[in-house]
C-alpha cells in the first residue's frame, strides 16, 4: 500500500477530528438533558469557590465544572454550549490516539486504524455527555502518550509533563486512577525486564511530584466519601463483563439484545479471538507497546472486578465509568485488524470492513437509544416537559422531587415560578442535591402556594405532594416518563 506515502498523517488526524466532532454534535444535538448533564450546569453557573462548596460533598472532583464554567462565562451555559465543550474534548482526544499510534506502531497503522476509531459507537455516546467523561478520556490518551514519550527518551520535560497530567487527572475523574495504576504496572515490567533499579528510575519522583500536586484536594476527598452523597452503583459479574463488549461493538444492553445484535456480537467475539491469536502466534505487533495500550483497559476492569466481587461487595461499577478506558481497547482492536489488513490479502479486507459495519450498526443503535438511562429504565424528555410546564410558569410549579427538579431545571425560563417539594422536608442537602441548599425553591407545605391553580409535575401515577387538600385536579398532562397535575383552587 504505497499510497500511504503519500499522505501526511496530519491529514488524517484532521479528518479524525473533523468526522468525530461533527458527528458527535450532531448525536448529541438529537438528546435532551438527564440529571447529571442538568446538574452539571446548575454547578458550573456558580462561582469557583462555590462549585468548591457545592461538589464537596459529591463523588467527582472540581476540574470538568471549572473548565465548563469558564467555557460558560465566554460561550453561555445553553445546552448547546455545554455539548460543543464535551465534543472538543473528544475529538481532541481523538487526534491525540491516532497520534499516539502513530508512535506506537506506525504511520501506515494509526491510518489505517482511524475508520474504525470513529465508529466506536461507546465513545461517541460519550462525547457528547456534558459531563467529565470526555475530559477524562482525553487526559488518559494524553498522559499515556506522554508517558510513553518519556520512558523512550527518559528526559525529564516528559516526566514533568507526565506528573502534571496525573495530578490533572486525579482531579478530572477519580477512577482515572485506575488508568494510572495501569502505567505504573506497565513501568515497573519494563523496568524488572530491562534489570535496572526501580528506585532509581525517573517516573518515581514524577509520582511523588503529581501525589504533592493532588494533596490540596485530599481533605475535601475524605468528606466526600464520608458524606451520605455517594451514589451507590452496582457489583461486577460476569453480566458487567459481557455487557462491556455488547455496548463496545453495538451499543446494546446484554438484556434488550436482539437477534441481530447477537449475530454481530458473536461475529466481533470470533475476530477479536482470531485477531489475539494471530498476533500472540506470528508476533505482528509491538509487544510493549501493545501491553501499554492493553494494560490501560484491564487494568481498570480487574480493579472494578475485584472491588465489585462477593468478597468486597463494594457497589461502585457503571459503564459511564470505563468511558475514558474503552478507547484503549477500540485503540488495540484497530491496531490488530489494521496490522493483518496489512498482509493485502482479501479475506483480510474483508474482515476489516465487515466489522467497519458492525460498529456502524452499533452507532445505528446508539442513535436510537440516545442517552437512554438504563438504570432508571428512561429515556429523557426534560425539554418536552419543561416547554409544557413553561405555559404555567405565572403560577406555581412544583416538582414532588428534588432528582426532577434539578433535571428540568436548565430548560425552565428564568422568570418562572419553579419550585421543589421533598418528602423528608427541609434538610441541608448533599450529594447531587447540594446543588439546591441556597436556591430558596423548596416548598414545605400547602400554605406556600398563593392563587389559584398550582402544577405538580412528578415521576409517579400520582403527586406525592399530596398536600393540596384545597385544589382539586382540573388537568392531567402526560409526558410518558413524566405527568403533571394542574390542581385548582
Amino acid at each position: 500500500m504505497s499510497w500511504f506515502k503519500r499522505y501526511d498523517l496530519k491529514i488524517f488526524i484532521a479528518m479524525a477530528v473533523l468526522f468525530t466532532f461533527v458527528t458527535g454534535l450532531v448525536m448529541g444535538m438529537g438528546q435532551q438533558l438527564w440529571f447529571d448533564e442538568s446538574y452539571s450546569l446548575m454547578v458550573a453557573q456558580r462561582s469557583v469557590p462555590e462549585i468548591i462548596d457545592v461538589i464537596s460533598t459529591d463523588v467527582h472532583p472540581p476540574v470538568y465544572y471549572i473548565a465548563l464554567h469558564a467555557w460558560g462565562q465566554v460561550f453561555g451555559f445553553s445546552e448547546m454550549s455545554a455539548r460543543i465543550l464535551s465534543v472538543i474534548f473528544y475529538s481532541a482526544m481523538m487526534g491525540l490516539v491516532v497520534l499516539m499510534l502513530a508512535k506506537m506502531f506506525g504511520k501506515k497503522v494509526a491510518i489505517m486504524a482511524v475508520p474504525i476509531l470513529i465508529v466506536a459507537p461507546f465513545l461517541l455516546r460519550y462525547g457528547f455527555e456534558v459531563r467529565m467523561y470526555s475530559l477524562a478520556a482525553l487526559i488518559a490518551v494524553g498522559s499515556t502518550y506522554v508517558l510513553y514519550n518519556a520512558w523512550k527518551t527518559d528526559k525529564w520535560k516528559w516526566w514533568g509533563v507526565y506528573a502534571v497530567l496525573v495530578a490533572l487527572g486525579m482531579y478530572t475523574l477519580y477512577v482515572m486512577g485506575f488508568v494510572f495504576v495501569a502505567h505504573l504496572v506497565w513501568l515497573v515490567v519494563m523496568t524488572l525486564k530491562a534489570k535496572k533499579s526501580l528506585v532509581r528510575q525517573k517516573w518515581v519522583p514524577a509520582y511523588l511530584v503529581s501525589m504533592i500536586l493532588f494533596l490540596p484536594w485530599l481533605p475535601i476527598l475524605v468528606t466526600q466519601f464520608q458524606s451520605s452523597g455517594l451514589a451507590e452503583m452496582s457489583n461486577f459479574g460476569w453480566a458487567e463483563l459481557l455487557e462491556i463488549f455488547s455496548f463496545g461493538f453495538l451499543y446494546a444492553p446484554v438484556d434488550g439484545m436482539r437477534m441481530l445484535d447477537v449475530v454481530s456480537l458473536v461475529f466481533a467475539l470470533g475476530v477479536l479471538v482470531l485477531l489475539v491469536v494471530l498476533a500472540v502466534r506470528k508476533k505482528t505487533v509491538n509487544a510493549a507497546e501493545m501491553w501499554l495500550v492493553v494494560g490501560c483497559l484491564l487494568v481498570p476492569i480487574l480493579i472494578l472486578a475485584v472491588i465489585g466481587s462477593p468478597f468486597l461487595d463494594w457497589r461502585m461499577y457503571s459503564e459511564r465509568y470505563l468511558a475514558h478506558v474503552m478507547v484503549f481497547g477500540y485503540a488495540a482492536f484497530a491496531v490488530l485488524l489494521a496490522t493483518i489488513v496489512g498482509n493485502n490479502k482479501r479475506r483480510n479486507i474483508v474482515i476489516y470492513v465487515t466489522m467497519a459495519l458492525v460498529m456502524l450498526f452499533g452507532v445505528n443503535n446508539l442513535a436510537g437509544y440516545g442517552n437512554f438511562n438504563f438504570r432508571r429504565n428512561e429515556r429523557p424528555n426534560t425539554r418536552e416537559v419543561a416547554r409544557e410546564l413553561a405555559m404555567f410558569c405565572q403560577d406555581k410549579i412544583i416538582a414532588d422531587d428534588p432528582y426532577l427538579f434539578i433535571e428540568i431545571y436548565p430548560y425552565m425560563p428564568d422568570n418562572c415560578n419553579y419550585y421543589f417539594w421533598f418528602k423528608h422536608g427541609a434538610v441541608n442537602f448533599t450529594g447531587g442535591y447540594a446543588v439546591l441548599n441556597d436556591l430558596g425553591v423548596q416548598v414545605l407545605d400547602e400554605t406556600e402556594i398563593e392563587g389559584e391553580r398550582v402544577v405538580v409535575v412528578t415521576f409517579y401515577n400520582d403527586p406525592q405532594f399530596d398536600l393540596l387538600v384545597e385544589f382539586g385536579a382540573a388537568e392531567i398532562l402526560d409526558f410518558g416518563y413524566r405527568r403533571a397535575f394542574v390542581f385548582m383552587r
